[in-house]
């Protein structure tokens, strides 16, 4: 019986990536056919990663498909509830203006911000306006956007692996904003944009291309310190400095 189940499990394997490879990756019909492989009652034979590649499927066709950020809110909003059946607090999309050349992207939004609705609140949020104003900047004219969208997941602050599932609803985010810039705040959001595993201290100020694999194009990035460590050691705000004038002259450079 075990060498049955195994079977069933490496042809599954075998005909997945093929049909991959040859390019189809929609289902069209929810029922499985029963074409000398197994039924649909037959999915106990399957493991966890098995059972959810159609899933996977679903859910990179839908975030595909959108036009818009109105469409990708609703789509993002959709699998997150289906992803995550229980209880989540809070869903912040983004916040500011759809077509703007500046993008900013932190880690996970704060419970107090969910509780505002806005990504950057009191000393933090302060700090960001004067930084953003110090390069004529403002939240008419950026972008903001987090890597998980979500405070937390049944009460639990979400973990890396949560959000490198989601990281190609932030690339499709990036792709129909098309900014020219993206300031990525922090290690993580760093790490998981460029596929870095170097900490902050080393990434910071350094510039990258973001590839966005849809479209097959490049974005400049550029890796900095959060406000919150910013609000923790002033001394570190010249370095912050620096990175902003940076800021502004790729945005003035790639006009």
């Amino acid at each position: 019986m075990n060498n049955s189940k195994n079977n069933v499990s490496n042809n599954f394997n075998i005909l997945a990536n093929w049909f991959l490879d040859m390019g189809c990756d929609e289902i069209i019909l929810e029922e499985c056919q029963n074409h000398h492989l197994f039924s649909k009652s037959d999915n106990k034979f399957l493991n966890k990663d098995q059972k959810n590649i159609y899933k996977n499927i679903n859910s990179a066709n839908l975030i595909h498909d959108c036009s818009n950020i109105g469409e990708l809110k609703t789509a993002t909003e959709k699998i997150i509830l289906t992803n995550y059946p229980l209880k989540y607090k809070g869903f912040i999309f983004y916040e500011g203006y759809i077509n703007a050349d500046l993008m900013v992207v932190a880690d996970n939004p704060q419970t107090i911000d969910i509780n505002g609705i806005k990504s950057f609140q009191k000393e933090v949020g302060t700090l960001l306006l004067a930084m953003l104003k110090a390069i004529n900047f403002s939240p008419e004219n950026t972008f903001f956007t987090t890597l998980s969208f979500c405070t937390s997941i049944d009460d639990k602050y979400p973990t890396r692996k949560d959000i490198e599932k989601n990281i190609y609803i932030l690339k499709k985010q990036i792709e129909l904003v098309s900014p020219k810039v993206i300031v990525m705040f922090g290690s993580l959001v760093t790490q998981c944009l460029t596929g870095t595993s170097d900490i902050i201290f080393v990434t910071r100020g350094q510039k990258y291309k973001i590839n966005l694999e849809s479209s097959k194009k490049f974005v400049n990035a550029i890796s900095m310190y959060q406000p919150e460590y910013l609000i923790a050691r002033p001394d570190k705000k010249k370095e912050a400095w620096a990175d902003l004038i940076e800021v502004k002259k790729m945005i003035e450079t790639s006009s």
